[in-house]
């Protein structure tokens, strides 16, 4: 199909928009952008993108740090695909874990409990999402941690 570019005024950028068709495989596609300049003059580019299907994948750990219990521990390992990862707290809270610094699947972040929360039954229920909003959820039971 041809896209006729558009100029946004906002972005300051030339730009188009087309969908994907439904049941596209997965993989790596090419689109070739074609600029008529004012004096006739073509050029050619070629942009890539990638149709991804896959959800992605990961396990999670939660651990009550030793110093009283003041902090839990969260950490999920995943593979490369995952962008973000976030925690839906056992007491009702909602926590984005970090990427470690090295950018590798490794996800952790320490959470202080509220005051007087005492759930040995809780769990942690983790969030993993990838570039193309795929989601996996990931649920960890605490009293096997505790």
């Amino acid at each position: 199909d041809i896209k006729k570019l558009r100029f946004d005024a906002v972005s300051q950028r030339w730009e188009a928009r087309f969908d994907i068709p439904t049941g596209t495989p997965q993989g790596d596609y090419a689109v070739t952008v074609i600029v008529v300049r004012h004096d006739g003059k073509r050029s050619h580019l070629t942009l890539h993108y990638r149709v991804d299907l896959t959800p992605p994948s990961g396990s999670g750990g939660a651990a009550l740090l030793a110093r009283g219990k003041s902090a839990l521990h969260l950490t999920v390992s995943a593979d490369d695909n995952t962008a973000r990862v976030s925690a839906l707290l056992p007491w009702g809270g909602k926590v984005d874990l970090h990427r470690a610094a090295d950018q590798s699947g490794q996800f952790a972040v320490d959470v202080a409990p509220p005051q007087g929360w005492s759930e040995p039954r809780a769990a942690v229920t983790y969030i993993l999402t990838d570039k193309a909003h795929h989601r996996t959820i990931v649920t960890v039971d605490l009293s096997d941690k505790a």
